[in-house]
């Protein structure tokens, strides 16, 4: 080989080496970046279906609301990405619209934004609940779906249920009967959330928020008004054996479990049994008692009552079902749907946004 050819070699290598490790370093100072645009900008990514009937979709909810809880405490800026999210069930978004108001006045410093579905419907939930405007986005959907603006919402930390009040009346079609029983329907749900749901921490590694607050959802279709009430407590199984502790609140969970060990479901329907028998004792209303009276006297309605890991459903008439979870939603969900007039008993309806 001629002494020229081997020049030409060294300095192919040598010019291969120079790119190589200039490639290199591009690489390294792409991730460099990246890794500081992941720190800025962490990506949340919301759950397909929020909804809590179900096991799989409950713990999509669950574990992306706990993502996110870290990652406020953490990073100066998230972006939830709604890109896959395809429906929004009523159960499940008062719960993520609550956590988000929450984690908001918990860390004001963090600059929230998001990524919009993919879905149109999706996306009308998101602006017609005020969402997209919490998180600094700013869309041209408008809200036509029926089945969308027909909801209302709420919150407040007051006892007075002045803002729950607004809403209903905001229902030209209720009859005055039936917008007093949804008045006092609401009020005993939030007098029950203000008086025993921050009685101590929530135990999600958060600071404890200075204040009572509920939130409320309520919506009418063609034959009835469905309402739900949300609050960010310790939940109905911590609460009632730190408010009655004692022998009677033992001989209830007994007769529940038979002598096993409770469940937060049976802590729950604890809660209603023991509100009825101190009703009776009393003579006065007691909160969940009185819940369970209206849609006793209501055919075709129908309570729902989430608390920690527990489920119990109730219809008109009926006695209690319930259903445990392997995850907590770390507070209470009240829903209730009653009809705008008398009608027959109906089939499980699931409480859709």
């Amino acid at each position: 080989m001629m002494l020229e050819d081997l020049f030409k070699r060294e300095r192919l290598s040598a010019r291969r080496l120079r790119k190589r490790l200039t490639r290199k370093k591009v690489l390294e100072e792409r991730n460099e970046r990246l890794a500081v645009l992941r720190l800025q900008a962490e990506i949340v990514r919301a759950p397909e279906w929020f909804y809590l009937l179900k096991n799989n979709a409950r713990n999509g909810v669950l574990g992306f609301l706990r993502e996110l809880r870290d990652m406020a405490a953490a990073a100066p800026r998230i972006t939830i990405d709604f890109r896959g999210t395809r429906k929004m069930d009523a159960g499940g978004t008062i719960l993520f619209y609550a956590e988000l108001h929450r984690l908001q006045a918990l860390f004001p410093h963090v600059r929230f934004g998001c990524l919009p579905s993919r879905t149109n419907k999706v996306n009308q939930v998101l602006q017609h609940l005020e969402i997209f405007r919490q998180l600094g986005h700013q869309s041209s959907v408008t809200p036509r779906l029926p089945d969308v603006v027909s909801w209302r919402h709420a919150s407040a930390n007051l006892v007075d249920c002045k803002s729950a009040g607004k809403v209903i009346e905001a229902y030209e079609s209720l009859s005055h009967p039936n917008a007093k029983l949804l008045y006092r329907a609401c009020s005993e749900a939030i007098t029950n959330v203000l008086m025993h749901a921050y009685e101590d921490d929530r135990d999600d590694g958060l600071p404890t928020p200075g204040e009572k607050r509920w939130w409320m959802f309520c919506r009418e279709d063609s034959d009835a008004l469905t309402m739900m009430v949300c609050d960010l407590g310790i939940g109905i199984p911590r609460s009632l054996p730190a408010k009655h502790a004692g022998e009677a609140l033992g001989k209830i969970v007994s007769a529940i479990t038979g002598g096993a060990i409770a469940n937060d479901a049976s802590m729950i329907e604890a809660a209603f049994e023991l509100a009825r028998t101190r009703t009776q004792r009393e003579h006065q209303g007691k909160g969940l008692s009185d819940l369970r009276k209206i849609i006793d006297a209501n055919n075709g309605a129908r309570l729902l009552l989430f608390s920690n890991k527990g489920l119990v459903i109730i219809d008109s008439g009926g006695q209690p079902v319930k259903y445990g979870f392997t995850d907590s939603i770390l507070g209470t969900v009240i829903g209730w749907r009653l009809p705008l007039e008398s009608i027959g008993p109906t089939d499980a309806q699931q409480v859709v946004l």
